[in-house]
């Protein structure tokens, strides 16, 4: 990085999703694992998901981490990595909502919540955009 100075919030966005998504993988083995108590209502919720919905979770947050390496190392490539990484995450919350009733047995500020996290993803996108457009990215 030669003459670049990387920007602050890259630094959080980075830190924060590359911690976010460790956690995200190491919960989500948990949760399939059985190393982690739930309610019934969880189990049977876990136990109707087919393995594309517990690999949509890996995958997602691989993809996470990769996006947020291409914006640290300021990659004009994070930009569509982390628009698909959104497209994908907000399909899959909806489809999962829809197709496993989670609106039954998932608290509303829990769903409203998973929306947060796909706004803020939706921010960096708009964020990492406007780098690459300043020239930041290369």
């Amino acid at each position: 990085m030669t003459g670049r100075k990387r920007p602050f919030l890259v630094w959080i966005i980075f830190l924060g999703y590359v911690t976010i998504s460790v956690a995200n993988i190491g919960l989500m083995f948990l949760l399939t694992s059985g190393l982690y108590d739930l309610s019934p209502e969880q189990r049977a919720l876990l136990a109707g998901m087919s393995v594309f919905d517990r690999i949509i979770g890996y995958i997602l947050a691989a993809m996470l981490i990769v996006g947020a390496f291409l914006l640290f190392r300021l990659k004009k490539r994070a930009v569509p990595v982390l628009a698909l990484t959104l497209v994908l995450d907000v399909a899959g919350k909806l489809m999962t909502i829809v197709n496993h009733h989670m609106a039954d047995t998932v608290a509303p500020a829990a769903l409203a919540g998973q929306f947060v996290g796909s706004f803020i993803l939706l921010l960096v996108c708009v964020y990492a955009r406007s780098l690459g457009r300043r020239g930041v990215l290369t």
